[in-house]
Formats: C-alpha cells, structure tokens, sequence
C-alpha cells in the first residue's frame, strides 16, 4: 500500500471514531431531554416575571442618573 493510501485509511479512521463519539453524544442528549420533560417550571418562571419588573425600575434608575450625571457635567464644561 502506498502512503497516500494509507494516510487515508487512517483519516478514515479518525473520522469514524468522531461520528460514533457524536453519535453516543447525541444519543445521551436526547435520552437526557427525554427524562427532563417532567420537570415543573412554572414556579421559577413566576419568579423571573416578578423579578423581571424590579430589574427594570431599577435599570431605569440607573440610566436616569447617568443622564443626569452627564448633563450635569455638559452645564458645567459650557461654563468653565
């Protein structure tokens, strides 16, 4: 056998070992989205809606005061 030949078997070789590797990957993948199904999230999703609203008054707050702090000192740079 020549050596290109060879070479090529070897790839061959490597890339059958990666596609079983995925296979069993994806095999667990699947398995494991299988037996999550049951899982109840509708608790943790109420929290996050709950939690969503603070998150957003105090992100508002945040940008307010930057603005303001920005404004503040575009008055005190057209003075000085």
């Amino acid at each position: 056998m020549s050596l290109a030949k060879i070479a090529h078997v070897e790839g061959l070789k490597k890339i059958g070992k990666q596609v079983g590797r995925m296979t069993v990957v994806t095999g667990g993948v699947f398995a494991a989205n299988a037996a999550s199904a049951a899982i109840d999230t509708t608790g943790a999703i109420a929290e996050i809606d709950s939690a969503t609203t603070a998150i957003t008054a105090v992100g508002g707050a945040i940008i307010t005061l930057a603005a303001l702090a920005m404004a503040y000192r575009w008055v005190k740079a057209t003075f000085f």
